[in-house]
């Protein structure tokens, strides 16, 4: 007989006779499969590389967040109190008995490995599923940022070119407008203008698009760390005081230019 008296998933209110639907359960697996995966791509990505010059502390020559998602402190925290929750709610062997002598990354797998056996029962007839999912994407997501698989930034910025046209018999200056793809940014390059030919720096083009919506550009941590010249580790004491915006795990680089 199913716990739930309102017919709705808790996680994202779609028609469900049981906790969490069907939609919302898959995609908690797959979260959970991912996150040792991202672990292990983490660990790859913490080869030395040359940090940023503005701020005040000198830069490790590390990606800060590649090197939390590698060690998995923050993801073993939390998962791990829902594992003993889980093992508390259905009365199965106390958890430090089932986790002693393992490694991290050994502990890392057994809790993903737990917490998909039981994700099943759990979106069925657990109450505070929801609570669960929403800490769980918390953490896939900062492992992802630490692994580097988060989706690239794209933006689409008219050409700021002044150009000569022929308007009613006249020669009249107008912008050009025709649309500039940019992917995931390197700052120094440079595009072209398909219709006017002109060329244009990367930095600069992201400037104009940012000042036209208002809506600045945000990109990821390493990309925001080189640009500005500060380590990824002052970006989040910035986005802590309120200095920089940052939403998803992307800060805003128009805010201190």
């Amino acid at each position: 007989m199913s716990l739930n008296l309102l017919g709705k998933c808790l996680i994202c209110s779609n028609q469900s006779n049981f906790m969490a639907c069907d939609r919302c359960q898959t995609n908690m697996r797959h979260q959970l499969t991912d996150i040792p995966r991202y672990a292990a791509m983490a660990s790859e990505r913490l080869e030395p590389r040359q940090g940023g010059t503005r701020g005040t502390e000198r830069g490790f020559g590390l990606s800060m967040a590649a090197l939390e998602a590698s060690c998995g402190f923050d993801a073993i925290a939390v998962l791990e109190c829902w594992v003993r929750d889980w093992r508390h709610t259905y009365g199965l062997v106390q958890y430090g008995v089932v986790s002693e002598g393992l490694s991290l990354t050994e502990l890392l797998d057994e809790i993903c490995s737990f917490l998909t056996t039981w994700l099943p029962r759990s979106c069925e007839e657990h109450l505070a599923i929801d609570l669960f999912a929403s800490e769980l994407r918390q953490q896939w997501a900062s492992m992802r940022e630490g692994a580097g698989e988060t989706p690239a930034n794209t933006w689409v910025v008219p050409c700021p070119a002044d150009i000569e046209r022929m308007i009613n018999d006249e020669m009249t200056v107008a912008l050009c407008g025709t649309p500039i793809k940019i992917a995931d940014p390197d700052f120094d390059a440079e595009v072209n203008c398909r219709s006017c030919k002109t060329h244009w720096k990367v930095s600069r083009l992201l400037y104009v698009g940012a000042s036209a919506n208002a809506g600045g550009i945000f990109v990821d941590p390493e990309a925001a760390a080189a640009y500005l010249g500060v380590t990824e580790r002052t970006l989040r004491q910035w986005a802590t005081k309120g200095k920089i915006k940052r939403e998803r795990g992307r800060y805003d680089i128009t805010a201190l230019a």
